[in-house]
């Protein structure tokens, strides 16, 4: 455990050369080698999968042979023998011991504060008392009407996909998404230990579900236009940078805080959500700016966030309201979603000197003269009263924590003049699990470790 989740372990055996490995080695070399010196296309951003592979004849036969060498010397090296383990035999004991006692499950925690682990028995209880037996959130479905719905947006996604994509870069993309195995997202649960009592967060996975592919085309729609818009945030390093660059000076005290979104995923209803999407998009210049076709991304939303169909165990739900946690374009469309009622809002406020937000995380500065009249508690009843969003304010103050950052405001008396300093904000229960240099990881990703 105190390893980390990323923890590879080592081979009993050391890996040999199968036949399916050489031929991937081999066709990728050949379409290099066919390819060579053609320019890529990189505006392409989703390109379909090929079982394509060049012909023999357009492959020079002394490259042929430089590859077929190169495989039987590869052949010579990689002979399978025992390997040594990586972990301590104690290690050994306890993994095997876990693998023979299933009651027991090693789950994600919020944050990143390492794994967790927990009684099955207790895993279930909890992700159907905090979560799928809130009957305004979720419904319960019977196999037949789960596959039912899934045969239904089957349908829909073709129909899209003919009515927005038809003879475009994504089309082959978007029909090959639709071929999958199991065409179910996953619902799961990760452990928000922070929190004093300990509380569950609800993940909804949709990798290799049926709507994952129009999920990845969505998702760079709607980042196109969350680019142009102001008060958001990328990263930490980005917000020092223009932390840096701020000019402030007053005669009266400045003061920052921070509020945060209450479950904002969840919270955000959807109907409302893609009405102000809809109509933002249709009466601003954002969609023409961002070369994107606004009743493609409505489309897309609507069979997304209206058709959130998974499985839980051997259970099939349908989430009736907020976002579909879990889908690519989730982060985006919150995020573009409670932006366009800043945009409306914070500009009107004289008092917020900066204001930026990360998700359902808010930094702002405000003139302290005016904490006590009614601009600070409008400013609360504006962001609350925006659809079902309900939103946590912190005390002003002159430091707040954002991010991963510490952030103090430093008045110089003199010329009443403000610094801002920061520093690394580190959470208590953070155990920095790093990849350690004996995991089973390809070297270079090690050496990466310091820059990751």
């Amino acid at each position: 455990m105190g390893l980390g989740l990323k923890f590879c372990l080592q081979e009993k055996r050391t890996t040999i050369l199968s036949d399916q490995i050489i031929n991937k080695f081999k066709r990728d070399a050949f379409i290099q080698f066919f390819f060579s010196g053609n320019p890529l296309d990189n505006n392409n951003l989703f390109p379909a999968k090929s079982q394509w592979t060049p012909p023999l004849s357009d492959i020079s036969e002394e490259f042929q042979l430089r590859i077929n060498h190169f495989i039987q010397i590869l052949k010579i090296r990689f002979q399978q023998e025992k390997s040594p383990s990586n972990l301590l035999p104690r290690q050994e004991e306890l993994i095997e011991y876990l693998k023979t006692h299933p009651n027991l499950m090693i789950v994600k925690s919020d944050k990143n504060l390492g794994p967790v682990i927990i009684e099955r028995t207790t895993y279930i209880k909890r992700a159907l008392s905090d979560h799928l037996l809130d009957t305004n959130t979720y419904r319960q479905l019977s196999p037949q009407h789960a596959n039912g719905r899934i045969l239904a947006m089957k349908r829909m996604l073709q129909r899209f996909i003919h009515t927005y994509m038809l003879g475009s870069p994504e089309e082959k993309f978007l029909l090959q998404s639709l071929e999958v195995t199991d065409p179910y997202s996953y619902f799961y649960l990760i452990i928000k230990i922070h929190k004093n009592p300990w509380a569950t967060r609800p993940i909804v996975s949709t990798i290799g579900s049926l709507y994952y592919g129009l999920g990845k085309w969505l998702n760079t729609q709607l980042q196109k236009i969350v680019k142009l818009l102001p008060y958001q945030i990328i990263n930490s390093t980005d917000l020092v940078k223009e932390l840096q660059t701020l000019n402030l000076s007053s005669d009266t005290e400045l003061l920052c805080g921070t509020c945060d979104a209450v479950s904002m995923y969840t919270n955000i209803n959807t109907e409302h959500a893609i009405k102000e999407i809809s109509t933002f998009l249709k009466t601003t210049q954002y969609a023409s700016l961002a070369k994107v076709d606004p009743n493609a991304i409505i489309a897309a939303l609507k069979l997304i966030m209206f058709n959130n169909v998974f499985k839980f165990g051997q259970t099939y739900w349908l989430q009736l309201t907020g976002t579909a946690m879990g889908t690519p374009p989730a982060p985006t469309y919150a995020t573009l979603y409670f932006c366009i009622h800043e945009l409306k809002t914070i500009y009107k406020i004289p008092e917020i000197l900066y204001y930026r937000r990360f998700l359902d995380d808010c930094y702002y500065i405000w003139k302290s003269s005016t904490i006590e009249n009614n601009e600070w508690k409008e400013f609360q009843k504006s962001h609350n009263d925006y659809g079902q969003l309900s939103w946590t304010f912190t005390k002003l103050s002159n430091q707040e924590d954002f991010l991963d950052l510490t952030i103090t405001l430093n008045k110089i008396t003199q010329n009443n003049k403000y610094i801002i300093t920061t520093t690394l904000y580190e959470k208590a229960l953070n155990l920095y699990l790093y990849i350690p240099p004996h995991s089973a990881h390809a070297t270079g990703i090690i050496h990466g470790t310091i820059n990751g």
